[in-house]
């Protein structure tokens, strides 16, 4: 009996690690509406472990910081970038067509074509911080519909959140210990009819 009540309790323990380690998203661009603007700001971190390099050094001759909401494209750049494939999922956000940004400030980050693209010979695991914004401007003229929408590959994940978007809810901090103890006390349970 004491070691069935043993081996829940460290059943409950490791599902307690496991749950309380939750994947997060490595960089967050938050889209809002503004002044009569839109401003798209990303900060974060990414590790680009596991996508393949696809092209370096990639030189744009205008500034191509813009959308593409069908295709799920959003470009905070500069004029150089390095692409890399192996995104799993491109979600799209909204229609057509796309709109270059009017304004543009930080780092380069970026998804499009289902590529990443970050800053020429960035380091695999990094920082960003940018924005766009674009003047005059409303979702509804953007063709961006409101929500959250994630893009993921293999070690990390970008979320892009359009307007007033709820906060995921977190697991209870409780839950897990929970769980366990139920686990416990059906094993106790089942030791004791044995």
């Amino acid at each position: 009996m004491i070691k069935s009540f043993q081996a829940a309790l460290c059943a409950s323990s490791s599902l307690a690690v496991s749950t309380t380690q939750a994947a997060e998203a490595g960089v967050v661009a938050t889209a809002t509406e503004t002044g009569g603007d839109v401003v798209i700001t990303a900060d974060g971190s990414y590790d680009i472990t596991g996508l393949t390099l696809v092209n370096s050094g990639v030189t744009f001759l205008v500034n191509p910081s813009g959308i593409n909401p069908d295709a799920g494209e959003l470009l905070l750049l500069n004029t150089t970038a390095d692409i890399y494939s192996g995104l799993l999922s491109v979600p799209d956000f909204g229609g057509v067509p796309g709109s270059l940004a009017d304004l543009f400030s930080g780092g380069t980050f970026g998804v499009a074509n289902s590529q990443l693209l970050v800053q020429t010979n960035a380091p695999t695991v990094g920082q960003v911080s940018a924005s766009i914004t674009f003047q005059n401007a409303s979702f509804a003229s953007l063709n961006m519909m409101e929500g959250s929408y994630e893009w993921g590959w293999s070690t990390d994940r970008f979320v892009l959140n359009v307007g007033d978007v709820p906060p995921p809810v977190p697991l209870p901090a409780g839950l897990p210990l929970l769980v366990g103890g139920a686990g416990a006390l059906f094993a106790l349970r089942r030791s004791r009819r044995a």
